[in-house]
């Protein structure tokens, strides 16, 4: 019930609530996640990335593997989603990729959920920066494409990212 009025605040029709209400419901149960947190951080979680009742099939699809295969449970895996939505988004970055991001960065640090958005948070409003962005050029990353008619577009964040963990593994 407090799954229901929780959700009801966004979504007006019956039918997009009963379908988020089973949502999170399965998040609850399958992922260990407190009832009214799944409630309130799925909402806050469609907020950010766009996605609608239907939406979060996919969603909930990948939360449950990420859950289930790497080293985070979902109350952090939700907690990091909820802190740096909006920077993943800046990365041109959906809720698949954030969701893989933040799975990997768990099981490889061992660090809380919450600890992980803050830092993609932090790393979002620095990135464009002009010394990152000359620091990313110096290795040979670029962080913007450039159309012909000189227009810079940002990069897909996790082709960024992908480029930075080879650069880092050469090094190694």
């Amino acid at each position: 019930q407090q799954a229901m009025q929780i959700l009801s605040r966004r979504f007006k029709d019956v039918a997009s609530v009963q379908y988020l209400t089973s949502v999170a419901l399965t998040m609850s149960k399958l992922d260990m996640v407190d009832m009214k947190k799944s409630a309130q951080d799925l909402e806050a979680v469609m907020l950010q990335f766009g996605l609608n009742a239907q939406g979060t099939r996919q969603f909930l699809n990948d939360f449950t593997v990420a859950v289930h295969t790497a080293r985070i449970t979902g109350t952090d895996l939700l907690d990091a989603l909820e802190r740096s939505g909006a920077a993943f988004k800046n990365f041109h970055m959906g809720a698949r990729e954030s969701i893989a991001a933040v799975a990997a960065l768990s099981t490889e640090t061992a660090r809380t959920g919450s600890t992980i958005g803050v830092t993609f948070k932090s790393i979002a409003s620095n990135f464009d920066t002009k010394y990152a962005v000359k620091a990313l050029q110096d290795y040979d990353i670029e962080l913007y494409t450039v159309a012909e008619d000189g227009h810079k577009t940002m990069r897909e964040g996790a082709n960024v990212f992908q480029e930075l963990m080879n650069l880092f593994t050469k090094l190694s």
